[in-house]
């Protein structure tokens, strides 16, 4: 057997030994018939004598493709399954269905297809008491990751890349690159089935992955030596982190949390900001997973000390105050003090002021980033807009739109990845302002249209 089939296989099995999980383990490998998925599967398969588990393969069909790429792709998960005698479990969702979604919620394709695919990925999880989920992210990924979010901006906790492992779900392939991969199989004589989807540069992970990546290592051949080593760096800084904000007494309470306020007076900014996502995971109570405020809500707490009995930040529905010992951070339930929601839900209500519905092409037209979620909220300091001569800040706009203080935290704004899309200032008898969507950099958008109706007051 030549050496790089026993490498696959061999990294796979040494990532789960490393990984200490629990005896005879279900493993349910999220298997799309793709090169990768299949690698694992074949691997997983390959090692059963020197690892105790039971293996199951959960392919989803997303409808997304050509009748007869999906047709091909269906034979294929079934054939190889039945091949290595492994249970498979399958979703079909029909044509045109995650387009509908997309359109009527207005959120990604990509989102909803993942909103299906781990929400069946779980059910299967649940049939079985000591289940783990397997993905088929490779080395190249992780690098294709890293790049990104260097030039995206990320903080610490982004740089680390993927996670190894994240609960119950595991990438044994994390350190196996992409060559060695297709190698295993053409040495292996097993096919796979091919997406012709990532050859095209619609999505930004398709361009980074054929046009920045061959030129990042014409220019740098060594790049990814030193990917694995900023990685290592990022994963000791953040554990250093953590381990420097556990020391740091949190008192958690149904919708609020405080923190003595010497203590994070003492504290760097990088705990700081580690104890105040901390604090708003606990109380966040908007409704989508995953959602991280800006990091100019929070300016006001890094810079300085903080003194007693002040508020620092107040919106997106919580409000950040202190009072003679301690910094509270709680959930805000006068809405004149701020709000914030989804768009994904299908009918806001902000309470006694007005509804906020999906509508038809009658209503007001907003144009989102693709693949970004969709925010209606109230104003936070330091906000601004992107208008086709200037960037202006809200606190302007309102000066100049001579809007009442009582409507100053009321007033929605519609924000997107980029920032504020629309100022909606028709709903308490001022204009709408929309931005120039020309200074942003994205290439697509999805539209939608937002309906807003006043509560009548009785």
């Amino acid at each position: 057997m030549n050496s790089i089939e026993k490498r696959i296989p061999q990294k796979v099995l040494e990532f789960l030994t490393k990984e200490n999980i629990s005896p005879n383990p279900t493993l349910v490998v999220a298997f799309s018939g793709g090169p990768d998925s299949t690698a694992l599967l074949h691997s997983l398969n390959s090692i059963q004598d020197l690892f105790t588990c039971s293996i199951k393969a959960a392919y989803v069909n997303h409808g997304m493709r050509s009748e007869d790429q999906l047709m091909k792709d269906d034979q294929f998960v079934r054939d190889f399954t039945s091949h290595i005698n492994v249970e498979l479990f399958s979703l079909h969702i029909q044509s045109g269905e995650i387009a509908e979604i997309s359109s009527k919620e207005g959120r990604s394709s990509e989102e909803v297809a993942r909103t299906y695919r781990y929400s069946f990925f779980d059910k299967i999880l649940s049939k079985y008491e000591n289940s783990y989920l397997i993905l088929g992210h490779n080395r190249d990924d992780q690098y294709e990751t890293l790049i990104s979010r260097f030039f995206q901006g990320s903080g610490i906790s982004g740089l680390k890349g993927i996670p190894h492992t994240n609960k119950h779900i595991l990438r044994p392939l994390i350190f196996c690159r992409k060559k060695d991969i297709l190698q295993y199989l053409t040495l292996s004589a097993q096919t796979f089935c091919i997406d012709p989807t990532n050859e095209e540069n619609d999505y930004q992970r398709n361009k980074v992955r054929n046009t920045l990546i061959p030129l990042i290592e014409e220019i740098f051949p060594g790049y990814a030596k030193s990917l694995n080593t900023q990685e290592e760096r990022f994963l000791s800084l953040e554990d250093f982190i953590e381990s420097e904000t556990d020391k740091v007494a949190c008192h958690y309470k149904t919708g609020s949390c405080s923190v003595q306020l010497d203590s994070f007076n003492r504290a760097h900014s990088q705990i700081r900001s580690k104890l105040l996502y901390q604090m708003f995971d606990h109380c966040y109570r908007g409704g989508k997973q995953g959602f991280r405020v800006p990091g100019r809500f929070f300016q006001s707490l890094m810079i300085t000390e903080l003194e007693k009995n002040r508020v620092y930040a107040k919106s997106y529905g919580i409000i950040v105050h202190t009072d003679d010992k301690s910094l509270i951070y709680s959930v805000v339930n006068n809405q004149q003090e701020g709000y914030f929601y989804t768009i994904s839900d299908k009918n806001i209500e902000v309470p006694g002021k007005f509804y906020i519905t999906l509508g038809n092409s009658d209503a007001v037209k907003i144009e989102r980033i693709c693949d970004s979620p969709l925010i209606v909220r109230s104003e936070v300091h330091g906000d601004f807009i992107e208008l086709e001569s200037k960037r202006e800040s809200i606190k302007n706009i309102y000066k100049r739109l001579n809007v009442r203080p009582e409507h100053k935290n009321l007033i929605p704004l519609v924000v997107d990845s980029s920032g504020i899309i629309a100022i909606l200032g028709e709903t308490f008898g001022y204009i709408n302002i929309f931005r120039n969507k020309k200074n942003i950099f994205s290439q697509k958008f999805n539209i939608l249209y937002l309906e807003i109706r006043k509560i009548l007051q009785k």
